[in-house]
């Protein structure tokens, strides 16, 4: 059972990365948006479950990684392909500052 499991992840994978590929520019925006979501929805359900806390730290952060992408794409005129990368830095930078 454990095998499937990994097939199935592994097929997931590899089917956001050849969605691009194959999908209008509107399928693969509203992808990538679900995923996004997904993940916060995910960070989420983790801490609350495991530490049965509500913490506003992800939300703060995603908010901050969002905000840092936008302004360094629409002010600076960085293309996403760095915006992104550099807004991830950026976030765990300030995530390890205030720990």
């Amino acid at each position: 059972m454990r095998r499937w499991g990994t097939l199935l992840g592994l097929a997931a994978v590899a089917a956001l990365f050849v969605v691009p590929l194959v999908a209008s520019s509107f399928w693969t925006y509203l992808l990538s948006e679900v995923v996004i979501w997904a993940f916060v929805a995910v960070s989420f359900t983790l801490v609350y479950s495991y530490a049965n806390i509500l913490s506003f730290a992800q939300g703060s952060l995603f908010g901050f990684a969002a905000y840092a992408v936008a302004i360094l794409n629409n002010r600076y005129g960085l293309p996403l392909a760095w915006a992104v990368p550099s807004a991830v830095v950026a976030t765990v930078a300030l995530g390890a500052l205030l720990g």
